[in-house]
């Protein structure tokens, strides 16, 4: 039986992970509610959070032997190194998370993992609602938030990572101010207030798009799936060759994968577009301060231009504002 309590609490992390949340912030707010983890205790590590985060339990699949015994008097067990083998079971109980959210966050994580700014890789940071979203359009290179003191004058300005570090002979973008780059989400915001009702039509558009993009049936792989098992253990039983039939298994597993995360990108891009339709539904008068939160659920990207900047938001558009 599911467990109501901890699968609020694990869509929650879910859900403030795909918000763009980092770990250590996942978890002070779920201290700061007086959330309790699993074995009671008041404090939430990362570690904890990063586990929950690609457990597949949630969704109702099992490894098996992730850990095995290396001392049967000490019942001491190890981390699995590929030492013994490991059994993947799908549907092995109920789940508490759909799976195309889990897919959306693996991917996220992956995302997290690999980003790149150019040819460098960086290091994912939630510290501000822009960190890890500027980037330079001459280098390819992430903007960094920097204090600033300008004889004696302190100011918070974005400047270009690769300029940073190796100066303007590597790159020579231009600092932005702080206010300058805050009032262009502003900007980005309230064009979409003003072509509201056109903006509402592109993004239904949008959505019919992704409905419509027809793929192979999971269905029809999963019941062939089911199929080659049952010839598999008939040949296993009597005592046949059957690696033909395991390379069949092995490669329709491997297209139900790349289904399941073409599925999650999809369902991913539904909800940030059905997201923005609710956010524009209810938007009613323009904005005139900066919003965090704005940014954090609904712009992907902002790019820096010598005369421009390109905002990029997450349901699938993007808008340029001459500097």
């Amino acid at each position: 039986m599911v467990d109501e309590a901890e699968a609020a609490i694990v869509r929650r992390i879910y859900r403030e992970y795909l918000e763009g949340k980092s770990l250590i912030q996942i978890a002070r707010g779920l201290e700061a509610d007086g959330i309790l983890t699993g074995t009671g205790k008041t404090k939430w590590r990362t570690k904890t959070i990063k586990k929950m985060l690609s457990n597949e339990k949630y969704i109702g699949d099992a490894l098996l032997q992730k850990t095995y015994t290396v001392d049967f008097l000490t019942k001491k067990r190890v981390k699995n190194e590929g030492l013994v083998p490991q059994y993947y079971v799908e549907n092995s109980h109920e789940g508490i998370i759909p799976k195309d959210l889990y897919m959306q966050v693996q991917e996220e994580m992956v995302r997290r993992a690999n980003l790149k700014a150019g040819k460098k890789k960086r290091v994912y940071s939630s510290k501000y609602a822009l960190s890890s979203l500027v980037f330079c359009s001459k280098c390819g290179d992430i903007y960094r938030r920097i204090a600033w003191n300008n004889r004696g004058k302190h100011s918070a300005v974005w400047r270009c990572y690769t300029r940073v570090e190796h100066g303007p002979s590597a790159c020579d973008a231009e600092t932005i101010p702080e206010e300058d780059l805050q009032m262009v989400t502003v900007k980005a915001f309230n064009q979409l207030y003003e072509g509201k009702e056109s903006m509402l039509e592109v993004l239904a558009q949008n959505i019919h798009q992704v409905l419509d993009t027809s793929g192979e049936s999971l269905e029809a792989i999963e019941s062939s799936l089911e199929d080659l098992q049952h010839q598999l253990l008939k040949k296993a039983n009597s005592k046949q060759s059957y690696d033909k039939l395991a390379n069949e298994i092995f490669e329709l597993r491997e297209k139900k994968q790349n289904i399941m995360v073409e599925s999650a990108e999809k369902n991913g891009y539904k909800k940030r577009i059905s997201e923005l339709e609710e956010f524009l539904h209810g938007f009613d008068l323009e904005i005139t301060e900066y919003d965090e939160q704005l940014i954090c659920s609904y712009i992907q990207k902002i790019t820096v231009y010598d005369d421009k900047f390109n905002v990029e938001f997450k349901a699938g558009f993007d808008l340029n504002f001459e500097k």
